[in-house]
Order: C-alpha cells, then structure tokens, then sequence
C-alpha cells in the first residue's frame, strides 16, 4: 500500500512538472540526453544605473547525479575596476542538489525555483565570463562599455548630450566619429561597427534583442520634451 501511495505521489509531481515545463518552457531537458558537465543560465535579477548596470544570473552546473546551483551577480559598469570591484561570485549561496529522472522527466526535487525561471543552455567560456575573474583589473576605458557611433556631418550637441545622458543611466558611454554627408569616410563607420561588437553583445544579453530600439525611444523622447519646453519658454 505505501508503494503505490509512493508511486502516485511520484506521478504526480511529473506531472506538475511536466506541466509547468510546457507552460513556462523552463528547462526542456531530454531525458535520454547525459546532462553531466553541461550549463545552464537564467537571468534572474536586472539594475540599470550608473555607473553601474547589474545582473543576477542562476547557474545550473550538472554532474554526474547532482547540480551545482550558484547566483554570480555581473556589474557592467563604466570602467574595468568599477565593474571588478562590483561583481561577485556569491559562493556562499552555492548549493547542490540531486537531479533525478521521473516518468521520463529530469526534475531537481529540492530546487523549486527552476520551473520559475527560464534556463538557456550556455558553453563554460560564457559561465566564466560570469565571474570577477574574467575582469582584468586596471581603471581603464572599455570596449564592452564604449558605443562607437559615427556621425555625418555636423551634429547637434543638444541631441548628443541627451543620448550622452542616456546612455549613462545604461552605465555606457558614448564615443563619437564625425565626418560628412559623403561616403568619404564610410571607413569610419565601419571601424565603428568593429568596435561595437562587444558593447552589442553586452547590450543584447542585458537589454535584450531590442535594446536599440528602446534605447533611441528613450533619446527621442527626452529630445522632444527639450523641444517642447523650449517652445513654452520661448526660446
């Protein structure tokens, strides 16, 4: 008779789990994959600021029978030191559990937040980039925090101040090339793109997909409402 209340109660929770795996799309493991060394990542916390943006991530660290759950918290700031000294790795909030196979679904009995959250599967180099020890040490300009934008033509610097201001409140900062209306220095707003590619990738991973759209939403916004309080002062 406690076998088979066992074996219910065991059903049961593959199925809640079943069910919240198809309705969060959280952790959609195969069950007949070996899980021993991969990782998985789930942003769980994001605050925007300056000079300093944070980010709380969970990491899934499997092995062989168990998990290692830790909660790295990035700083993206303005400057190299500044985004070391604000970075943790949180060891004392590690924990490990034991992940088990039920009915046919991988569930982590002891750690309920994992259907709360939503994993994706990520390769060692990205999880060590987690932690302060992939931040070199040193105050120094930084390319993973520098948007390189090239201008042709002459700018206004009403406009430039405002996505300045922006990009701050971002923890970014702006960089600008200007040249002509030609396409004499289309050189340069290619080295631009070049030198982007990491402050994207940043951007991206923290502001998501979108994050230029919403980004110049914000800067139109703030260059309207100086257009318009201009007008009401007369100016």
């Amino acid at each position: 008779m406690k076998k088979l209340v066992l074996l219910i109660l065991l059903l049961s929770n593959a199925a809640m789990c079943l069910a919240d795996s198809a309705s969060y799309g959280h952790l959609a493991f195969d069950a007949q994959s070996s899980y021993s060394g991969k990782y998985f990542v789930a942003t769980i916390m994001k605050g925007k600021g300056f000079p300093c943006s944070r980010v709380r991530y969970c990491v899934l660290k499997f092995s062989k029978d168990s998990v290692a759950v830790s909660y790295p918290t990035r700083a993206y700031c303005n400057t190299v030191k500044l985004s070391l000294e604000n970075s943790s790795d949180n060891e004392t909030l590690t924990k490990n559990y034991k992940w088990t196979v039920v009915n046919g679904i991988l569930i982590i009995p002891e750690f309920k937040e994992y259907t709360k959250y939503k994993f994706e599967e990520k390769d060692q180099n990205y999880v060590n980039g987690l932690s302060p020890k992939a931040i070199s040490d040193g105050n120094t300009r930084s390319d993973t925090f520098t948007y390189y934008k090239y201008i042709g033509g002459k700018p206004a610097k009403s406009i430039l101040d405002i996505e300045q201001k922006v990009a701050r409140q971002w923890g970014i900062q702006m960089d600008y090339t200007t040249g002509d209306c030609t396409a004499k220095y289309d050189y340069k707003a290619q080295e631009c793109a070049l030198k982007n590619e990491k402050v994207f990738e940043y951007l991206t991973t923290n502001f998501g997909k979108n994050w230029k759209v919403v980004f110049d939403q914000e800067v139109a916004d703030q260059v309207k409402a100086l257009a318009n309080k201009r007008i009401l002062e007369g100016n």
